[in-house]
Formats: structure tokens, sequence, C-alpha cells
């Protein structure tokens, strides 16, 4: 009696932890990251939230941003990416790894002139906040 009673418990634990495996892979499908900008890219959008730009190499000096004055927003939909952006007054602010949903207002600091897509997981200088609404 106790091996049924055993083996039936088995039978259901396993059936529960397969449940459970269909379930994580199923309820994780690959997500959009915001503002419709895909992975691997970090993307910067205008007042309206219109698409800009769109960089994806990983570079150890920065990349141009050409019209810097109209960007305004920022997302970084890579995964183990930071994103620093330049500005004409000389800041440098991040957008760190990992947030493909967040949103950054990249106006706040100034104008943009350039940014470096770097392979590193964590932030070496202050990082962009999200916009206020």
């Amino acid at each position: 009696m106790a091996g049924k009673l055993r083996r039936a418990l088995q039978a259901s634990a396993t059936a529960a932890l397969m449940t459970a495996a269909g379930l994580a892979v199923t309820s994780a499908p690959a997500q959009a990251a915001a503002l419709g900008c895909p992975y691997p890219y970090t993307c910067l959008y205008d007042f309206e939230k219109n698409l800009d730009h769109r960089y994806q190499v990983v570079t150890s000096g920065f990349q141009s941003v050409s019209n810097g004055a109209a960007v305004v927003y920022g997302v970084n939909s890579r995964n183990d990416d930071v994103v620093y952006v330049r500005y004409t007054n000389g800041l440098i602010r991040c957008m760190p790894s990992g947030q493909p949903n967040k949103i950054y207002d990249v106006g706040y600091f100034g104008i943009t002139n350039g940014i470096r897509i770097d392979s590193a997981s964590t932030c070496a200088y202050p990082t962009i906040p999200g916009p206020s609404t």
C-alpha cells in the first residue's frame, strides 16, 4: 500500500513539474521592447516617440548622433550591454542593460551628440532617468 501511494505521489509530482516547466516555457515568450525597439538594438526617439536612430554594434568609441537636438527618448533592448549617451555639454550618462521595456529620458541632460554600446553589464556612469509623467 505504501509503495502504491509513493508511486502515485511521484507521478503527481512529475506531472506537476512537467506542467510547470511547460508553463514556464510558454508563458515567457520573447517580448518586444518598449516603443518597438527590437533586440539587440538601442533606439533613440523624438518628442513624439518616432524612431530617429537605431544602433546595434558594440564600439570602443562613441558613434555620432546626427540631429541630436531632436532626441528625447531612448530604449536599450540589449540583455547584457549598457549604452552610454554623450551630450554636447560633456556629460555622459547610461542606459542599463536588461531593461528592454524601460523608456529613458535621454533629452533630460541636454543635446545628444554620441552613443556607445559597451559590453559591460553595469554602468560606469550615472543612469538616465525614465520620463516623468
